[in-house]
């Protein structure tokens, strides 16, 4: 559409589980804003990593490669990428072609992905993206799959986000 030119569009899946078909459509939807002249974003806000047998047989890499055909921008993870374990999730952020961002993760003592990012239009418009992954996850994950890994909840998190903002403003 004309209202496109110059416009910044974000394109978001969350809770893909699995749903392969959808990645052809995303980035078919992609191609016609960046056509019509906006800037496009594609990213995920988690769980697109088990689901549908091929992705789930192949432990989320089937996901990550269609992922990196779409062209995605950036992803968090969700409860279901500890599915696998943290090693195999480590794994999946290593074939990306996209970071994982997760600002409120740890491993041991040290963040566990990426925490943000800043992107960059033509017209030179900067953008900042950092990741969360939900609390929730350390309860909802299998305890051997994440051990070792913890996720910032409550006040932590509320920082988490805050010190994202900041370190990106």
């Amino acid at each position: 559409p004309a209202e496109a030119d110059g416009a910044i569009v974000i394109l978001h899946t969350n809770d893909v589980h699995g749903a392969i078909e959808g990645y052809a459509k995303v980035a078919a939807l992609e191609a016609l804003y960046e056509e019509a002249g906006a800037y496009v974003l594609v990213m995920d806000a988690g769980d697109f990593s088990q689901g549908e047998t091929s992705v789930s047989a192949s432990q989320g890499a089937v996901a990550i490669e269609l992922m990196n055909m779409a062209g995605y921008d950036a992803a968090a993870p969700g409860n279901h990428e500890f599915d696998y374990g943290y090693e195999n999730l480590v794994k999946l952020a290593e074939e990306a072609e996209f970071p994982i961002l997760a600002a409120n993760v740890t491993y041991g003592e040290e963040l566990a992905f990426e925490d943000n990012i800043t992107l960059e239009t033509a017209d030179g418009v900067k953008l900042g993206v950092f990741g969360l992954d939900t609390p929730e996850t350390a309860s909802k994950a299998h305890p051997g799959k994440i051990k070792g890994v913890t996720f910032a909840s409550g006040e932590a998190l509320y920082a988490a986000a805050q010190a994202q903002v900041d370190e990106l403003t």
